[in-house]
């Protein structure tokens, strides 16, 4: 699995690795991501076809290439107010 990289000394790794094990499974269809991340992997939500609505946290800088590949469902991306984005990689 991608390294997450994050802020402070929160677990964020496991809780992005469990939601996108939620998504996965078929158990949930939304997401809304932990504050603190910084980076959303390249690949990472890749293939979760059931996923519909994300909600990427502002302290999120980078989204790497391909990070939402293959997501068919996916019909709405929510940035929190005050988003510090500054990278979508393709």
């Amino acid at each position: 699995m991608p390294e997450i990289k994050f802020l402070e000394q929160e677990n964020l790794i496991q809780i992005c690795r469990d939601k996108r094990q939620e998504v996965d499974d078929g158990k949930c269809t939304e997401i809304k991501l932990p504050s603190g991340l910084i980076e959303i992997p390249s690949l990472f939500f890749s293939h979760c076809e059931k996923l519909e609505k994300i909600t990427i946290p502002s302290s999120v800088i980078t989204i790497d290439s391909h990070a939402f590949l293959r997501c068919k469902s996916l019909k709405e991306v929510i940035f929190e107010s005050d988003s510090k984005l500054q990278h979508i990689r393709h």
